[in-house]
């Protein structure tokens, strides 16, 4: 994947992440696990990461200390294009109380708080107009709507998946328009390979912010730039923004091991996370007022590597597969090590 990525090329040009905080919204992170499997201490920002309050964990975790797990092995991926980028400990997707009718609606509680929460560290903080502390936030999210059963039903004013003014989705694309890039996975609903829980016929399983225009929503694919059979299909959910999905990154690859020994690394939730560490890694040198975010994506769409002959976009992969070194020559990032 490293190869395929084009890592060594990417680090000889000073596009290794550094400088940029990539948040990862997820179920927590173990850093020190990260540390066993990258043979080194990643960077990590604990004061400026966040846990939801009032959820349940069977403990109290800090940040960087949860139980090892999905956030960590979504971590992992991010740090393999930039593995000089700042993690930061989003815990958005713990257990949470009753949802009220619908299994998404706690979740997208506790999200709602938590991108709140981003929206005013980027502001304050983060930005170049604050204190200036990253050059960039990268934000992914290995989550989302499998399935249209699990929302609200239609006309309820909490439906979620198909409503571009859920209080979710605005803020979201708030977060956005501030220029921190945002990457959703797909899901793992593909019609040939569902995951459990999937509808049968695959539909609408890409929605809510993975649908939004705002964000770079990321199906998976193997190393042979095939798309794998559980990676959603779109087109997303009507009424939402553009066809999805933008393009696809690598999953199902021998890599942390951490679903057990010699066990790839599986699902979209792998490929997002090593998307967003290919954002990261350009972020390095193209800072978010001279390329905005929509910009960075737009140019990463059209950089994708096609797939089988592909000469237009497609609903299985996109525009094909992340290139972050071409999309780095065609922003005209300097070649060398950043000062």
């Amino acid at each position: 994947v490293e190869r395929l990525l084009d890592v060594d090329g990417l680090g000889a040009a000073g596009l290794d992440g550094a400088g940029v905080a990539v948040a990862i919204f997820d179920s927590g992170l173990n850093v020190a696990k990260l540390e066993e499997l990258i043979g080194r201490a990643p960077n990590f920002d604990a004061a400026n990461s966040w846990t939801p309050p009032g959820i349940s964990t069977g403990a109290q975790h800090a940040p960087g200390e949860f139980p090892i797990g999905h956030g960590t092995l979504c971590a992992y991926q991010a740090l393999i294009a930039a593995p000089n980028a700042t993690l930061l400990d989003f815990a958005g997707l713990l257990p949470a109380p009753g949802g009220g009718g619908s299994t998404i609606a706690p979740v997208l509680s506790t999200a709602l708080v938590g991108y709140s929460q981003l929206l005013a560290f980027w502001g304050v903080a983060f930005a170049a107009g604050g204190a200036g502390r990253y050059k960039g936030l990268v934000v992914s999210n290995s989550w989302g709507l499998p399935n249209p059963e699990l929302d609200f039903p239609p006309g309820h004013p909490g439906r979620y998946g198909d409503n571009p003014n859920h209080p979710f989705n605005l803020v979201v694309a708030a977060l956005a328009r501030s220029n921190a890039d945002i990457l959703f996975a797909t899901g793992n609903c593909g019609r040939d390979c569902a995951f459990e829980g999937c509808p049968a016929d695959g539909k609408d399983t890409i929605a809510g912010a993975a649908a939004l225009a705002e964000t770079l929503t990321v199906a998976g694919c193997d190393v042979r730039d095939r798309r794998v059979g559980y990676s959603s299909q779109g087109p997303a959910v009507a009424g939402m923004g553009p066809p999805k999905p933008d393009l696809a990154a690598y999953t199902h690859y021998l890599g942390s091991e951490l679903e057990g020994a010699g066990m790839p690394d599986r699902g979209v939730s792998v490929a997002c996370p090593l998307a967003a560490g290919g954002v990261a890694a350009l972020r390095t040198q193209a800072a978010p007022d001279a390329v905005p975010s929509a910009d960075l994506f737009k140019t990463l769409r059209e950089t994708a590597r096609p797939v089988d002959g592909q000469t237009c976009r497609n609903d299985d992969v996109g525009h094909g597969v992340i290139d972050p070194l071409a999309a780095a020559r065609a922003l005209g990032l300097p070649c060398g090590p950043a000062s």
